[in-house]
Protein backbone atom coordinates (compact mmCIF):
# COMPACT_ATOMS: atom_id res chain seq x y z
CA UNK A 1 0.00 0.00 0.00
CA UNK A 2 2.80 2.40 0.93
CA UNK A 3 4.59 1.65 -2.36
CA UNK A 4 1.47 2.58 -4.32
CA UNK A 5 1.23 5.95 -2.56
CA UNK A 6 4.93 6.61 -3.19
CA UNK A 7 4.51 5.81 -6.88
CA UNK A 8 1.51 8.12 -7.17
CA UNK A 9 3.33 10.94 -5.39
CA UNK A 10 6.35 10.56 -7.69
CA UNK A 11 4.12 10.63 -10.77
CA UNK A 12 2.36 13.78 -9.52
CA UNK A 13 5.71 15.49 -8.87
CA UNK A 14 6.89 14.65 -12.40
CA UNK A 15 3.69 16.11 -13.86
CA UNK A 16 4.14 19.30 -11.81
CA UNK A 17 7.74 19.69 -13.06
CA UNK A 18 6.62 19.15 -16.64
CA UNK A 19 3.83 21.76 -16.38
CA UNK A 20 6.23 24.21 -14.73
CA UNK A 21 8.81 23.77 -17.51
CA UNK A 22 6.12 24.28 -20.15
CA UNK A 23 4.91 27.46 -18.43
CA UNK A 24 8.43 28.88 -18.26
CA UNK A 25 9.02 28.05 -21.94
CA UNK A 26 5.81 29.83 -22.95
CA UNK A 27 6.71 32.87 -20.85
CA UNK A 28 10.18 33.07 -22.41
CA UNK A 29 8.82 32.63 -25.93
CA UNK A 30 6.58 35.66 -25.41
CA UNK A 31 9.48 37.73 -24.10
CA UNK A 32 8.33 37.70 -20.50
CA UNK A 33 10.48 37.98 -17.43
CA UNK A 34 11.13 34.65 -15.72
CA UNK A 35 12.09 34.96 -12.07
CA UNK A 36 12.15 38.18 -10.10
CA UNK A 37 11.44 41.73 -11.07
CA UNK A 38 13.19 43.26 -14.05
CA UNK A 39 16.02 45.64 -13.25
CA UNK A 40 15.60 49.39 -13.63
CA UNK A 41 15.65 50.44 -17.27
CA UNK A 42 18.93 51.91 -18.48
CA UNK A 43 17.28 55.13 -19.65
CA UNK A 44 15.88 55.86 -16.17
CA UNK A 45 19.19 54.98 -14.54
CA UNK A 46 21.17 57.19 -16.92
CA UNK A 47 18.81 60.12 -16.33
CA UNK A 48 19.09 59.70 -12.56
CA UNK A 49 22.90 59.58 -12.73
CA UNK A 50 23.01 62.71 -14.92
CA UNK A 51 20.85 64.58 -12.40
CA UNK A 52 23.01 63.33 -9.54
CA UNK A 53 26.23 64.41 -11.23
CA UNK A 54 24.70 67.81 -12.02
CA UNK A 55 24.92 68.51 -8.30
CA UNK A 56 21.91 70.80 -8.12
CA UNK A 57 19.05 68.35 -7.58
CA UNK A 58 18.46 66.74 -4.17
CA UNK A 59 18.27 62.95 -4.04
CA UNK A 60 14.51 62.80 -3.19
CA UNK A 61 13.74 65.03 -6.21
CA UNK A 62 15.87 62.84 -8.48
CA UNK A 63 13.98 59.78 -7.29
CA UNK A 64 10.59 61.43 -7.82
CA UNK A 65 11.48 62.74 -11.28
CA UNK A 66 12.98 59.51 -12.66
CA UNK A 67 10.94 56.89 -10.81
CA UNK A 68 14.11 55.28 -9.45
CA UNK A 69 14.08 54.46 -5.75
CA UNK A 70 16.73 55.88 -3.46
CA UNK A 71 18.31 52.49 -2.76
CA UNK A 72 18.38 51.66 -6.48
CA UNK A 73 19.99 55.01 -7.26
CA UNK A 74 22.73 54.41 -4.71
CA UNK A 75 23.24 50.85 -6.02
CA UNK A 76 23.64 52.19 -9.58
CA UNK A 77 26.09 54.86 -8.40
CA UNK A 78 28.08 52.26 -6.47
CA UNK A 79 28.19 49.92 -9.51
CA UNK A 80 29.46 52.78 -11.69
CA UNK A 81 31.99 53.89 -9.08
CA UNK A 82 30.36 57.30 -8.65
CA UNK A 83 29.44 57.32 -4.96
CA UNK A 84 30.96 60.35 -3.29
CA UNK A 85 31.72 62.12 -6.58
CA UNK A 86 29.09 64.82 -6.10
CA UNK A 87 30.24 68.10 -4.55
Amino acid sequence: MLGTHACTAELERDLIRQRQAEGIAVKRSHGGNVGGRPRTAGVKADAAVRLYLGGETPIPDICAATGVSKSTLYRILRERGLVGVRK
